[in-house]
């Protein structure tokens, strides 16, 4: 999941931009859609999509964190270069942050599209997994996550509907989302690894 943010920063403009560019980036890469599930801070509004009355609503994300399954690093390199290219096509670049993050102004609003995937041996959690083929073929790469093969076994179905980017005009795509219990799971797993950051950025020497 993307670094820490401010409160501010997560209003129902960014909330739609999210959503926006989600449809747009389903709409648009065909069989991907189906190794793609979502499970970071936009989820909370497909998993509880009726809030009581009482409470308040979804507060917002800019970032849209993905788990690609177990397909990185076990396709034809092709399969990789199509998603990149389909990436392109939407008006998503790399990120400065690094090969797993794909950004592009929504609405105003820098959207933030990160691969994640579940990791594939002791001691690999927080490091990447490159596609087939490198640099040859496709950029895109996925952070290794701790708990991500939970979004595979727990996941439901969801329905979106709406906008599409670039005059694109309005769709309604299917999108899998993590259910409740690897959500707190893996919520519970970003927060751990950030504070374990900030108190190794504590004591580091300045």
């Amino acid at each position: 999941m993307g670094d820490w943010r401010p409160v501010d920063d997560y209003t129902p403009e960014a909330l739609g931009a999210c959503e926006k560019a989600l449809r747009t980036i389903v709409s648009r890469i065909g069989v991907w859609g189906e190794r793609l599930i979502l499970f970071g801070g936009l989820a909370p509004r497909y998993i509880v999509p009726d809030v009581p009355a009482d409470l308040s609503e979804h507060s917002g994300t800019t970032d849209l964190d993905v788990v690609v399954g177990l397909a990185i690093g076990g396709d034809d390199a092709a399969v990789y270069s199509k998603l990149q290219e389909e990436l392109k096509n939407a008006g998503f670049k790399q990120s400065p942050e690094g090969s797993y993050a794909w950004e592009r102004r929504v609405d105003s609003v820098k959207v933030v599209l990160e691969f994640f995937c579940p990791v594939e041996e002791e001691g690999k959690a927080g490091r990447l997994k490159r596609n087939p083929g490198g640099s040859a073929g496709s950029r895109v790469s996925a952070i290794q996550l701790r708990g991500a093969e939970l979004a595979g076994a727990d996941c439901a179905t969801r329905t979106l509907s709406g906008d599409i980017l670039d005059h694109g005009g309005r769709r309604d795509v299917e999108v899998r989302v993590v259910n409740i219990l690897p959500f707190l799971v893996l919520k519970a797993f970003a927060l751990d690894r950030r504070s374990r950051g900030r108190l190794q950025s504590r004591r580091s020497p300045n």
